[in-house]
């Protein structure tokens, strides 16, 4: 391994050290669980060595610190395997009944015995082939044949577990089970590609701390919707959000560069403009994406939807509301603040608000990112006497779907000819209607439900 290699492995496995043991010392912190919350702990635990014993080796050169590797590596696998293993139904031989969960920690004594060997075995073939070689890349087939095994293996495993899950806890297991997925994916390729050719690809090593250290945050996701592994800990959604955006922008660039190197290798005397003038471009279009309102709505959207059992963080919602409505000291600053923080919540580009005028009609006070309008509302007409009375907020695409939810409800010809328009929220106080908001079609698809009400 160069210098720079050793650098970049370095690297890799010091941040994965560094992730692995910040989340084992929270869930350690935190943990009052039952068994199988011992064992995620156990395997974050586990993980955490092995990144440190690899990171200890790569700077010292000692070689226990790779044996250590070794070992905790196969332990962790360990520790991953007997969590799917409790998840996974047993079935009853004796009786025709359809077979229950297994109990965390208990199943059959021939599945714990043959899953103990092989960990054992695998601990000891790494143990050996550390004392063996000094090189990373120990030659001989035989040293991946049990890394892979024990990876096919946790594939296997892992979507039998998410299989037997029962669908409506399936909720809760999907984020991990999806994190491991991808992580035994990785060994996979990992380990088949050393077996095959009888050394191991280091470009393909030095990624696998990084590599593993992505499923924390689905371990965390998992952690907090599972309540009885007993770990207190809560997940925020905007480290969520920016881990993603930046898994997803990582994702892009490694494509990026290796279409760059395709089009250099195959391009000729030609390939080297050719790829300076793709990556550019790739950039570009990264930058462009990065900055859209839209896509960054959409990913919001998917994750609140898919790894939440709440779509809004209450908390920090109240108090984005009161920064935005004590930021502005005028009164039209505070009133486009207010149609911002409606629209915020609904992933709205914008709005406009009426309000009532010396207590007279409903009159444009203010707009947020759409066209001036001019139109006035009569205090006794049909959408006001109705917002008035109900004071509910109107979805107009279901209005226009099926208007008998909304009986009494007249819905003015200006406001149905704004294809822009989606919601009217009635402003009210003690003393009745003050004012409506209208907001903009949102910038992703938003489920309407009682949350958004």
């Amino acid at each position: 391994m160069d210098t720079w290699s050793a650098t970049l492995a370095g690297w890799s496995y010091g941040i994965a050290a560094a992730v692995f043991v910040a989340f084992a010392v929270q869930l350690g912190l935190g943990w009052r669980g039952n068994l199988r919350g011992r064992m995620v702990f156990a395997a974050v635990a586990l993980s955490a060595g092995w990144a440190v014993s690899v990171g200890g080796f790569l700077s010292t050169r000692i070689i226990g610190f790779w044996v250590a590797a070794g070992v905790f590596d196969a332990l962790r696998l360990g520790a991953w395997l007997a969590f799917a293993i409790s998840t996974i139904r047993v079935p009853d031989l004796r009786s025709s009944a359809k077979p229950a969960p297994a109990p965390a920690g208990r199943g059959r004594p021939f599945v714990t015995f043959a899953l103990a060997a092989f960990i054992l075995a695998y601990a000891l073939m790494q143990a050996a082939g550390g004392y063996a070689s000094q090189r990373l890349d120990l030659p001989g087939r035989i040293h991946y044949g049990l890394p892979l095994a024990g990876a096919i293996l946790a594939l296997v495993l892992v979507e039998q577990a998410y299989r037997n899950i029962p669908q409506h806890a399936r909720w809760g297991m999907k984020p991990l089970c999806l994190g491991l997925a991808g992580v035994f994916a990785f060994d996979l390729y990992l380990y088949a590609d050393a077996f095959l050719f009888s050394r191991m690809n280091l470009d393909v090593w030095t990624a696998r701390g990084i590599a593993h250290a992505f499923v924390i945050p689905f371990i965390a996701v998992s952690a907090a919707r599972n309540p009885e592994w007993s770990f207190e800990i809560a997940v925020s959604r905007r480290v969520v959000f920016h881990s993603a955006a930046l898994v997803a922008a990582g994702a892009y660039l490694l494509l990026v560069a290796a279409a760059g190197y395709y089009l250099r290798y195959f391009g000729g005397s030609w390939g080297r403009a050719i790829e300076v003038t793709f990556v550019f471009a790739a950039l570009l279009a990264l930058a462009t994406l990065l900055v859209s309102g839209s896509l960054r709505s959409k990913l919001r959207v998917f994750l609140n939807k898919n790894f939440f059992s709440y779509r809004y963080d209450y908390r920090d919602e109240w108090l984005r509301i009161t920064r935005a409505l004590s930021s502005h000291d005028s009164q039209a600053g505070v009133q486009v603040s207010a149609i911002r923080a409606l629209a915020d919540l609904l992933e709205s580009p914008g709005g406009w608000l009426w309000l009532r005028a010396g207590g007279g009609d409903y009159v444009p006070a203010a707009r947020l990112n759409l066209p001036e309008r001019t139109e006035t509302e009569p205090a006794h007409g049909g959408l006001a006497s109705f917002l008035a009375a109900t004071t509910w907020v109107v979805d107009l695409d279901e209005w226009r779907n099926d208007p008998d939810k909304y009986e009494d409800l007249v819905v003015p010809g200006w406001l149905l000819a704004t294809t822009e328009a989606r919601f009217i929220v009635p402003l009210t106080t003690a003393e009745g209607l003050i004012g409506f908001m209208v907001l903009a079609r949102p910038r992703a698809r938003v489920d309407v439900n009682w949350e958004v009400f």
